[in-house]
């Protein structure tokens, strides 16, 4: 579709029903001698002209690279370390080598209640392992660390004395609520060496999946 400059403006042609241009615009300058007006006319007819051409060689502006924070708030919100007191009060001295989180969490943090933790508790590992299994296999990626864990989860969760399951509903069906509702550093706080009662390998190895993970995320702003 042509293009045309007319005084300030830059204007469609448009072709008339007999193959003639037409175009209606009102005037805003003030009158010109005619010896201006194409003088004007012919330097910035030439501009816009060029346009075109121009643009084709414009080369796409490349995106900006996130912003920097620091090491704790890899993998946030799902997987950052706990919020950097410090920073809640204005200003945190460590910078980027901070190992705390730095970004605002928003989100409220979600808590088993006593009656769930007590629950949760008196199970053996096994079942605690079976409780807990579902909500990893929903949330870790597929790489091999992260599969190894969930391999010696189950075959742990298959390893202790033959008893009935938790039973759905009831606390099950409470706990099952909070921990979807869990972001994945939460779950993985169940893991820890102080909720097993017996030997495990899972702890050491759900602090290097952990671990791993966060270090694949950038520490960037969101």
């Amino acid at each position: 579709m042509p293009f045309r400059y007319y005084l300030t403006f830059i204007d469609e042609t448009e072709v008339g029903s007999d193959g003639g241009s037409s175009q209606i615009r009102a005037k805003s300058l003030p009158p010109l001698t005619v010896s201006q007006q194409e003088e004007e006319q012919d330097v910035l007819q030439q501009l816009v002209a060029a346009l075109p051409e121009r643009a084709a060689h414009l080369q796409p502006l490349a995106p900006q690279a996130p912003q920097v924070v620091n090491e704790g708030s890899r993998g946030h919100p799902d997987i950052c370390r706990r919020p950097c007191i410090r920073m809640a009060r204005g200003n945190c001295e460590a910078g980027r080598a901070c190992g705390f989180c730095h970004l605002p969490h928003t989100a409220p943090k979600i808590h088993l209640n006593k009656p769930l933790r007590e629950y949760l508790g008196s199970l053996t590992d096994a079942l605690r392992l079976a409780v807990l299994m579902p909500h990893f296999q929903e949330r870790l990626p597929q790489l091999a660390r992260a599969q190894e864990l969930l391999e010696v989860m189950r075959q742990e969760s298959f390893a202790g004395p033959a008893t009935n399951g938790p039973r759905p509903g009831g606390k099950r069906g409470q706990l099952d609520q909070q921990l979807q509702r869990m972001n994945l550093a939460g779950l993985f706080g169940f893991l820890g060496a102080n909720h097993f009662k017996g030997a495990s390998q899972i702890p050491a190895i759900a602090m290097e999946v952990l671990e791993s993970l966060r270090a694949a995320e950038p520490a960037t702003m969101a």
